[in-house]
Order: C-alpha cells, then structure tokens, then sequence
C-alpha cells in the first residue's frame, strides 16, 4: 500500500523530521571537535548545507557566528527559591 501510494502528494516522507533529527545529532555527537563545531554541523544538516563542502574559510565564518548565539535558558531558575 505505501509502494501505491509513494508520489501522493499528501503521503507521509520516508522518514520523520525527528529521525533525521536524531541522526544529525548522533553524527555530531561522535565527530571530535569543539562544541561550537559540533553545533555549526547540526545547522548544516538541518539545512542540508553539506558541512564537508565547506571550505576551511566558511567553517571558521560559521563558528564565529555561532558565537553571537545566546545561550539557552533553562526554564528552572536556579538561583531563587519560590516561596
């Protein structure tokens, strides 16, 4: 049945956003560079911009931009006590 219906315009994709989510951050997990680095290749799979492409030159431009990232919050505050 899904052999049938594969170019349906409304099937469902090969595989889901969270797979390919969770392999992308797999491969970053295993690939030994410095957190920054590993962040720019999670983008690049994301946006299916191929990271081995890349020059030395746009990988640096990547990772100095990454750096302008605000780092997450956590909804927990951990310096105050509620009362």
């Amino acid at each position: 049945m899904k052999e049938a219906h594969k170019r349906d315009s409304i099937s469902a994709p090969e595989s889901s956003v969270a797979e390919e989510l969770k392999k992308g951050l797999e491969a970053a997990a295993s690939f030994k560079a410095s957190e920054l680095e590993r962040l720019v290749m999670i983008f690049c799979k994301q946006t299916r911009l191929k990271y081995n492409r890349l020059t030395e030159e746009e990988k640096q431009w990547l990772v100095r931009s990454a750096h302008k990232l605000e780092p997450a919050k956590s909804p927990i505050s951990r310096g105050s006590k509620r009362r």
